[in-house]
């Protein structure tokens, strides 16, 4: 099947029959029962870019200059006709189907196979992510066990807001959430959670590297995983340090009375009803990877409005938010 690159079309979203519910609710997001197919994710990856001068008309006293700044250039999406970003000369744009997926293939191990490709902001950045196909168990004595999926994730921009990045991490299936290994509060020895390569004349050829500066082994990704599931579960969180917990984190009894007060409430309620029914985080109350899997699942799935959700979300795995977000919410929990 043949996907073209387009505002109407920007996810490719794989492995659906696996419980991806949130994304492939998504209108915009094309979806599959197994893997995305390669050719797929080259071909939504594979619209035109062009290099184009930047050449400005002015008028003077004199009368209309033409100015050519032959020091930059800019990056222009062809079918859209959209400019992306002016650069100079020396900035190099990573296409997409070269380093989103002829590296990765480079870089997959452990039988990891396309799980979702994304454009977001109409092009202007991309994410490929590859998993493994079936799930992974994370266990821990007298805990509810987590299924999840280890993966790597391929991220490059063409408007120059992030280098070239690959990175490791794992999805929370129960809830599809994405949590970053970096989110836990101590890494498994080995991992270096990301690589960035910048768009220099110099960045060429320099995938190879990646592999070894990552560390990445599907199976180790999940080890990781699986021995932080354990630490954080063993965590007993009582029902009244979750509700200080939920204070630090809403704001919601310091928020002033009006507008602030309704939304610090109305999150304050909707981390409360994950924490105590909700399948997402209730089977692990009373315990941190049960504040964790509330939180993150509220930022997921609950929090602000759904017009735009996956595309949001997308964004934040590219800028690499996430990482941030789960560092702070045990943060907050180990203050209170």
């Amino acid at each position: 099947m043949s996907i073209t690159a387009s505002r109407s079309t920007s996810t490719l979203a794989g492995f659906i029959s696996g419980g991806r519910t949130w994304i492939g609710h998504a209108e915009e997001a094309h979806k599959y029962e197994g893997a995305v197919p390669r050719q797929d994710a080259v071909d939504l990856l594979s619209f035109p870019v062009v290099e184009g001068s930047i050449h400005s008309v002015v008028i003077t006293e004199d009368g209309v200059d033409d100015i050519i700044d032959e020091s930059r250039k800019s990056i222009i999406r062809l079918d859209t006709r959209e400019t992306f970003g002016v650069f100079k000369q020396g900035y190099k744009p990573h296409l997409y189907p070269k380093w989103l997926v002829e590296n990765v293939d480079l870089l997959l191990d452990g039988g990891l196979a396309i799980g979702t490709v994304a454009l977001t902001n109409g092009g202007a950045r991309a994410i490929l992510q590859a998993e493994m196909p079936e799930d992974r168990i994370a266990t821990a004595p007298g805990a509810n066990p987590v299924p999840h999926r280890p993966h790597i994730s391929a991220m490059t921009s063409l408007d120059g807001s992030i280098a070239t990045t690959y990175g490791i991490g794992t999805r929370v299936l129960i809830c599809e959430n994405e949590l970053s290994l970096a989110g836990f509060r101590s890494l498994a020895k080995g991992f270096s959670r990301f690589t960035k390569i910048r768009h220099t004349s110099g960045s060429l050829g320099r995938a190879l590297e990646v592999r070894e500066n990552l560390g990445i082994v599907a199976e180790e990704i999940g080890d990781a995983f699986d021995e932080q599931f354990r630490t954080l579960v063993a965590e007993y969180v009582s029902d009244a340090k979750w509700d200080e917990f939920v204070k630090a984190y809403t704001g919601v009894d310091k928020a002033k009375e009006g507008r602030s007060k309704t939304m610090a409430q109305g999150k304050a309620d909707a981390l409360n009803t994950l924490w105590r029914s909700d399948e997402r985080a209730a089977p692990w109350k009373n315990s941190a990877y049960g504040v964790l899997a509330a939180a993150n699942t509220a930022q997921h799935h609950v929090f602000g409005a759904d017009k735009g959700r996956v595309e949001r979300n997308q964004n934040r795995v590219i800028q690499d938010e996430w990482a941030k977000f789960d560092t702070s919410v045990l943060s907050i929990l180990a203050s209170v």
